[in-house]
């Protein structure tokens, strides 16, 4: 099984190496991360991802990720693990300005046993979620940077040909130090 990625790894490198001009300059490179978030007396989760990126002239940015998630609940004391998969495409308006189109599923748990409320899956703020979505990100200087997006929580587990999505609309400002 390794010797197929890595001939994926060589094949991808080649594809991407392959005769561009110095204005068609073409990034890509692989992740592995973990992210956790909790909120005391309430739970969290760690999130287990894998992400590929393209970047083509700093204009277009396309992501791909896969990750198993590892819920968990203080109060009921129970464990979730579920898997997830999204991408998210970005364009630059200006040289500080992108916006964006995203997308992710999140399964249902992997065991029947673990079963949790549909108010649970829908509009749990702290949990990731099955979501569809698009904002716009700018860096308004060096270490400030603003985020403002609307996405379409997708219910869990409803097979129905017209589910109803629902709208949730975030603003972020985010500074480092």
């Amino acid at each position: 099984m390794y010797r197929i990625f890595i001939c994926f790894l060589l094949t991808n490198g080649f594809i991407f190496a392959q005769e561009t001009s110095p204005q068609e300059k073409i990034d890509s490179n692989f992740n592995q991360y973990q992210s956790s978030k909790s909120i005391l007396g309430i739970g969290g989760y760690t999130d287990y991802t894998n992400k590929f990126t393209i970047i083509k002239q700093n204009f277009i940015k396309l992501e791909a990720y896969t990750s198993l998630i590892q819920k968990y609940e203080y109060l009921s004391g129970t464990t979730f693990m579920k898997y997830s998969f999204g991408g998210k495409i970005s364009f630059s308006i200006s040289p500080k300005t992108n916006f964006y189109i995203k997308g992710r599923h999140v399964s249902l748990p992997f065991y029947a046993s673990q079963i949790e409320s549909p108010e649970q899956l829908t509009v749990d703020p702290i949990f990731p979620k099955s979501e569809i979505g698009f904002g716009v990100e700018t860096q308004i200087q060096k270490n400030i940077n603003f985020n403002i997006d609307s996405q379409f929580v997708i219910p869990a587990g409803i097979s129905t040909p017209n589910p109803v999505l629902t709208p949730m609309i975030q603003a972020k400002l985010k500074t480092r130090f």
